[in-house]
């Protein structure tokens, strides 16, 4: 993985107010994944608590957050009410 850029950012759902969720990694090649939503130019970390994994996948108008999440092999979605 040399060479390559250092960290990833990856959008995955906006809604009509603009507010844009998905995914980010510190370093391209290692580390966790984090969800996140930017909000009126506000970048937050969306982690779902104790998950070897967050990706925020979808937003609805109302700012309820949908995704998955690693739990030991496992995979699980998640849904964050606002």
């Amino acid at each position: 993985c040399a060479g390559l850029f250092e960290g990833f950012t990856g959008p995955a759902g906006i809604n009509d107010h603009g507010d844009i969720v998905g995914s980010y990694r510190g370093h391209a090649c290692v580390g966790t994944f984090h969800g996140f939503i930017l909000h009126e130019e506000a970048f937050t970390t969306v982690d779902v608590p104790g998950a070897s994994f967050t990706e925020a996948t979808g937003i609805n108008n109302r700012g309820d957050i949908v995704g998955s999440y690693g739990s030991g092999a496992a995979a699980h979605g998640f849904l964050l009410v606002q």
